[in-house]
């Protein structure tokens, strides 16, 4: 939804946040959709994830072929869309930082580049599947949870520092940090007590596996853990509604010749020095295009 808004003239940066949610949404929906449907469809039964929250994340649904590989395509999207918000970002509060305090500003523009280095690094979830590593690939997922609040928050207190940010946003932002810290923490506490319990015993790649004569249940009880984890997902599907969106970056575009650029036409005019080149070498083009 947040993709059709989107517009070449006016550039609203929360717009590519929003619609990289939504594409993780989409993406989680149809690789279940495949799970279900192919010879995947024991892994839900059966699988490290189980063993230890007692319960199957989302993200179940594309840690198997042939989902994981039409996950990876729907990705890339994705990635674009978030990179295009922080970068676009970055420039907005480029512009804006007279409005900011320097602490705001800084924040702001460190957030958006730890986002675009999380999103990047949570493409090897398709790497490294819960059968070889359930840390790292559960790693993968925790660090663009945490980032992708860090960016969140910013956000909103650039927004208010030039105006009121409504109840309903304050209200949604900390049930979704709540959801986002509450997931992580109750997963990583299971996981700690479960190699605690069965390290030492049989392996398969870095998991430790149950031991079947002393089963034991998760550490968190599994719908403590579901609640959070859950909640995150439905936060990333109606998070649309409630973000506000800050100030429009307005672009115009024209067409130039490439000899009518002044950094260009100095440099084909100038003549070489004896023993000194020139940093630009003339670039025969046709025309340029320009934004200002």
């Amino acid at each position: 939804m947040q993709m059709l808004r989107l517009n070449k003239q006016y550039v609203i940066p929360e717009l590519y946040l929003k619609a990289a949610g939504e594409l993780l949404f989409i993406l989680l929906a149809l690789c279940w959709a495949i799970t279900m449907t192919t010879g995947s469809r024991a892994f839900v039964a059966n699988n490290p994830l189980l063993d230890r929250v007692g319960y199957n994340n989302l993200c179940i649904g594309f840690d198997t072929s042939p989902a994981r590989e039409v996950g990876q395509l729907l990705y890339y999207p994705l990635v674009y869309m978030a990179i295009r918000f922080a970068w676009t970002d970055m420039q907005r509060t480029k512009l804006t930082e007279d409005q900011l305090t320097p602490g705001v500003a800084r924040l702001a523009m460190w957030a958006d580049v730890l986002y675009m280095i999380s999103v990047c690094v949570f493409g090897l979830i398709f790497v490294v599947p819960p059968m070889v590593s359930m840390w790292g690939h559960t790693f993968l997922f925790h660090q663009y949870i945490l980032a992708r609040l860090l960016v969140a928050w910013t956000n909103i207190y650039e927004y208010n520092a030039t105006r009121t940010v409504a109840t309903k946003t304050w209200c949604f932002m900390w049930v979704y940090t709540v959801a986002s810290i509450g997931s992580v923490l109750c997963c990583e506490l299971s996981y700690a007590m479960f190699d605690l319990h069965n390290c030492g015993r049989v392996q398969v790649g870095s998991n430790c596996m149950p031991d079947l004569q002393k089963p034991q249940a998760p550490y968190i009880p599994w719908y403590i853990t579901a609640f959070f984890d859950y909640l995150w997902f439905v936060c990333l599907a109606v998070g649309s509604f409630y973000m506000p969106l800050a100030e429009v970056i307005c672009l115009t575009f024209e067409i130039k010749e490439l000899d009518s650029l002044p950094s260009y036409s100095k440099v084909d005019q100038a003549e070489e020095e004896p023993g000194k080149t020139t940093a630009i070498n003339r670039i025969p083009r046709k025309g340029l295009a320009c934004c200002r």
